[in-house]
Parts: structure tokens; C-alpha cells; sequence
């Protein structure tokens, strides 16, 4: 058994039984280490002897497949595929560890080992911070689902800052451009990049789309939804849109939009293209190296457009499939244009309101008239005449229009 500090605390390193389990023991001491050391390691063997555990607290591994068995019944398959990847990132850093032995100081080590590792793309660079942060929503849920389940544990999730994400990726595409990729892109690549800007839709919707989806008499198509049940959603078809689905299904073998070629080793259920990233990324390298984006970015263009096209807000969230507008906002982005437009709206409504202020400035501080035209003063504001002077017998038009009389 190896005990070693690093830091302020004592760590361990050991295997038993074939399995490796390290980790911080959040102790100074060194005896006080050993101690805990040894707790754990007879706690870890009374699990393998079938010695039930103490007050019935689960191990984490074994609790984040339930949640994970949970998870397929009650969330989308993108969403599910998500938490499995990140329990596996989990299980491994939290290995031997009980639910309630997990703290904050412990997934704060976790955010900075995770931070460290490389992405398995072999660009040997580490993963980016959000892929950080979505492993720590995934913790984040599974202790949400400890705590509905009435297990008496803390979310220790519950007051760790996320790390912060990089807000540039977003790009909006000039028309110029969507028809330049258009015209470098052919079969399913291009097709995809028709549908996504003139639908909106998310990539793994559009990808898994089959005929059935397709509604000629709208003509709309139904968009699976992938994020959450509302997510679904019914989006009019624009021509181009309405050719491009209605062609491919048509030629479909099996009935989805864009069926797969080859049948797959794994995942042999799926009978749809899943990513079209590898062609995405040949486009990008030979015509839009100065000036890259993701297929996400269709979606992006697709909200802006609709914005500057007069769309409110409600309407653009059900066409986005968001349930929340402040997610339909962070979508939109908005052009120098826009922003321009906007100021000059704004100096227009300044410049009529000051206008406004003027006249009716210029409307009080005139004295008013009679019927005859004459000034009719207050009292103290004229040069002594009130303000409704009894009128003589001898008072009158005709009397006024005579003059003096020598």
C-alpha cells in the first residue's frame, strides 16, 4: 500500500483484488491517512465477502449504473448517451468510493484531473472546459436522483463553480457563404446543410429523420427532438427544404432521410447516418480554412435570420424546439446591421420626443385669447385687466370697431 502527499493532504494508491483505487484522503497527518486507508480497505473487502455495508449507503459505481438504467427510460437516447460516456469518466476517479464519502473538495480535484486528460481524438491537446462541465452536470443529476430517491446523501456538485466556456464558437453564415458550402458539398453532405438552414434543426434530428416524419399536406416535418419530450416540434417547409426531404425519401431503402450505406458493427439497430463530421471537416479545410464553423452553426444562422426577418421571440423558441426564451436568445446573434438599425431607431425616437417637449413647452407659455382675439391675463400676469372683465352696456364689437371718438 502506498501512501504519499501531494499538497497539503495524503494520497493513497493501491490494488486489491485486481482493482486499482486511488485518490486524496483529505488528511494531513500521515497516521491519520493510514487509518483512513485502512478503513477503506476493510470496507472494500466486506463488499467482496457479501458483508452488507452500513446503513445501506450505496457505492457509487454500482449507483451510477442505476441512475444510468433510469436515465434510458425517462431521458432522450442523445441525452443518455451522454451520461453514460461521463459515468465512465466518474466510475474511474471515484472508484471504492462510497456516495456519502464523495465531498466538494472532491470533485474539485476531479475538475482539475479531468482538465488534464487528453481528448481521444489524438490531437493531444485536453479536453475543452466544457466537456469538464458536462461531466459534472452528469454527477450533478445522479445525486439528484439519490436524493429523490430518499437516500440521505449531500449533492456535493451543489456549490463547485463550473469553468468557464469559451462564448466565440458561435458564427452566423452570410448567405455568400451557405451557398459557396452548398456548392463544394454534394449528396448527403449537402443535403444535410439544406435542411439545417432552412429548418433550424439540430444535426442528430435532422440525421435521424424517416419519411414518416414527413407531412406533405402542411407541408411541415416533425422534428424528433433530442434535448428534452418538448423539444419535439412540428417546422414548416420551405421549398428547397420540401424538395431535398421528399427526394430522399422517395430513394430511402429502409425509410430514414439519410439512411446508413454499410451496415455497422455496432449500434446495429441504428439504421440512420449519425455524423456527417469527417465530410464537414474535408469542406471546411479546403474552402473555409480562414474562417471555420460547426454544422451547429446552421441552426445558429437559421435563428438569426429569423430575427432579422421580423420573428418574435415565442414563435422562434417553438420552431428551435426551446422550452425556455432565454435559450432561444443565447441562439441569436446579432448582426453590426441589426445593431445599427436599432441606434438609429433609437435617435429617431429621441429626436421626435424632444420635438414633442418643444411644442408643448411653446403651448404653455402662450397667453390665451378670447373669442375676439384679445389676451386674456391671470391676475398679476397682465397689465392689470382680470381675467373676466365685466362687460358695460356700451361694450361690444360694434362699439370696438368705432375707434375713438375726438
Amino acid at each position: 500500500m502506498a501512501i504519499f502527499k501531494r499538497g497539503r493532504f495524503y494520497h493513497y494508491d493501491f490494488e486489491l483484488n485486481g482493482h486499482r483505487y486511488y485518490g486524496s484522503t483529505k488528511r494531513t497527518s500521515k497516521q491519520k491517512a493510514e487509518d483512513a486507508v485502512a478503513v477503506l480497505r476493510k470496507r472494500i473487502l466486506d463488499g467482496v465477502q457479501g458483508i452488507p455495508r452500513s446503513k445501506g449507503i450505496p457505492g457509487f459505481s454500482e449507483f451510477a449504473d442505476r441512475f444510468l438504467e433510469w436515465a434510458k427510460v425517462n431521458l432522450e437516447k442523445s441525452t443518455v448517451k451522454l451520461h453514460r460516456v461521463n459515468v465512465a469518466d466518474l466510475k474511474r476517479y471515484f472508484r471504492g468510493k462510497l456516495l456519502t464519502e464523495i465531498d466538494t473538495g472532491d470533485v474539485e480535484e476531479f475538475k482539475v484531473w479531468r482538465s488534464r486528460q487528453l481528448r481521444k481524438n489524438g490531437k493531444d491537446r485536453p479536453v475543452s472546459p466544457a466537456t469538464v462541465n458536462r461531466a459534472l452536470t452528469t454527477l450533478k443529476r445522479i445525486y439528484s436522483y439519490a436524493d429523490a430517491l430518499g437516500i440521505n446523501v449531500r449533492n456535493p456538485v451543489r456549490h463547485v463553480r463550473f469553468l468557464k466556456e469559451s462564448s466565440g464558437r458561435m458564427r452566423v453564415l452570410p448567405i455568400e457563404e451557405i451557398e459557396k458550402y452548398l456548392a463544394a458539398s454534394k449528396g448527403d453532405l449537402r443535403d444535410f446543410a439544406i435542411l439545417a438552414s432552412e429548418t433550424g434543426g439540430r444535426p442528430e434530428e435532422i440525421l435521424s429523420l424517416h419519411k414518416v416524419d414527413l407531412h406533405l399536406e402542411g407541408p411541415f416535418v416533425s422534428l424528433p427532438g433530442t434535448k428534452t419530450i418538448g423539444a419535439k416540434r412540428d417546422v414548416p417547409l420551405t421549398e428547397a427544404a420540401l424538395e431535398a426531404l421528399r427526394r430522399r425519401s422517395e430513394k430511402s431503402p429502409n425509410g430514414y432521410i439519410f439512411p446508413v450505406r454499410r451496415p455497422k458493427i455496432k449500434n446495429k439497430e441504428v439504421g440512420h447516418i449519425e455524423s456527417l463530421k469527417k465530410a464537414h471537416e474535408r469542406i471546411i479545410k479546403k474552402h473555409f480554412a480562414q474562417a471555420p464553423f460547426v454544422p451547429y452553426d446552421f441552426r445558429h444562422t437559421f435563428a438569426t435570420r429569423c430575427v432579422q426577418a421580423g420573428v418574435d421571440l415565442p414563435n422562434l423558441a417553438a420552431l428551435l424546439g426551446h422550452t425556455d426564451v432565454t435559450m432561444t436568445m443565447k441562439s441569436v446573434h446579432v448582426q453590426k446591421e441589426q445593431k445599427i438599425a436599432a441606434v438609429n431607431k433609437l435617435a429617431k425616437y429621441v429626436a421626435l420626443a424632444k420635438k414633442f417637449k418643444e411644442s408643448q413647452e411653446a403651448e404653455d407659455w402662450r397667453v390665451p385669447e378670447d373669442e375676439w382675439g384679445r389676451p386674456i391675463y391671470g391676475e398679476g400676469e397682465g397689465p392689470g385687466v382680470p381675467q373676466n372683465p365685466q362687460q358695460s352696456s356700451d361694450s361690444g364689437p360694434d362699439l370696438l370697431m368705432q375707434g375713438p371718438d375726438f
